[in-house]
């Protein structure tokens, strides 16, 4: 669309305004990522890298259609295939292990995949089924599943945890409003765990109860993640991106400048204060913290030109390795989704 093609200049004129790197920029560190797979036919919403190395792709058709998940064993091996049938599309994928993973997505589903077969979990949902956003735990019997719907009618504030095997609602604080849909849910552990999701909102559960963080209002936080209690990230926006950093004591507004809406946010646990952000219009940078309130250091990452349309979903960055995942998440039923899996090249 001719649209597309306007928006992405004026979006690469704003970044190109805003890019730079200060001293506290890695020269070693990334600064482009490449094409793994491409044209896949559903998009893929989030990655997750094992243990052993090996990174798990999740995905599907979005709006009713079937799940994909994807598995990438590195550099010089194909991407595989693993079988999801009567799966419907996934959101999210969170794991322990290499045979302990667990995918939230559409018609209220849970699955937990154990490195050979995806096998469908009762989470108790009922009529109107909404859709599982978000997926994380502390532990395989101890995960946290968030959710909501777009429809009239549809169910909202879904918020569910596991414990003993059963999945059972949590309720919301009263303050979130009824229309609100909960997007994403990541935690340091089991007494440090937050959700993200509509009309800006961010919930902390602190071992005893979930109440509301202050945070900076945007139209949504789609994803949120961290690497401990005092370094903790969301990423969303409405018209424009959006992302703040939790500190410990405050959320405060990273300084990103003109970007598009953002889905994708990763900290890297062995990075020094490394996150990386991914978005619409194949939008990918990494946030260096300076330090000592020295600010942000904002380095855009190059990204292939045939995801220049496509949309940045999620993200991962682990063991010196940064994968992003997307597709066109404004196609429709009969357009294809054009999944991709990007990677940073090895050094």
């Amino acid at each position: 669309m001719a649209w597309r093609g306007s928006m992405r200049l004026a979006m690469t004129a704003a970044l190109a305004a805003v890019t730079w790197a200060g001293c506290g920029d890695d020269p070693a560190a990334p600064r482009r990522l490449v094409l793994v797979t491409a044209e896949q036919p559903g998009s893929l919403l989030s990655v997750w890298i094992a243990p052993d190395g090996v990174a798990y792709a999740a995905g599907g058709v979005d709006g009713g259609g079937d799940g994909l998940l994807l598995r990438w064993r590195g550099p010089g091996h194909d991407v595989e295939v693993v079988p999801t049938p009567g799966a419907h599309a996934f959101w999210w994928i969170h794991g322990f292990a290499a045979d302990d993973m667990w995918l939230a997505g559409e018609s209220g589903e849970a699955h937990r995949f154990d490195g050979i077969a995806v096998t469908r979990v009762d989470a108790g949902m009922s009529e109107p089924l909404p859709t599982l956003f978000g997926i994380w735990g502390n532990t395989s019997d101890d995960l946290w599943v968030v959710g909501g719907s777009f429809v009239a009618g549809g169910a909202r504030r879904v918020i569910l945890r596991r414990q003993a095997g059963v999945f059972r609602p949590v309720a919301s604080p009263a303050s979130v409003d009824d229309a609100v849909t909960y997007f994403k849910v990541w935690g340091s552990g089991a007494s440090d765990v937050w959700i993200a999701g509509d009309l800006g909102v961010i919930l902390r559960w602190d071992g005893t109860q979930l109440t509301r963080a202050e945070a900076p209002r945007v139209e949504r936080y789609l994803t949120v993640h961290g690497c401990g209690p005092r370094d903790v990230y969301a990423v969303g926006g409405g018209a424009s991106g959006a992302a703040v950093h939790f500190d410990g004591s405050s959320f405060l507004p990273l300084r990103l400048g003109n970007v598009p809406p953002l889905g994708g946010v990763a900290c890297d646990p062995g990075g020094g204060g490394v996150t990386y952000v991914g978005g619409f219009f194949g939008y990918a940078a990494r946030v260096s913290s300076g330090g000592n309130g020295a600010g942000e250091t904002v380095t855009v990452l190059d990204t292939p030109e045939e995801i220049a349309g496509l949309a940045i979903h999620g993200m991962a960055a682990a063991a010196g390795r940064v994968l992003a995942v997307g597709g066109d998440l404004t196609a429709t039923g009969l357009d294809p989704r054009r999944g991709f899996l990007l990677a940073a090249p090895a050094q």
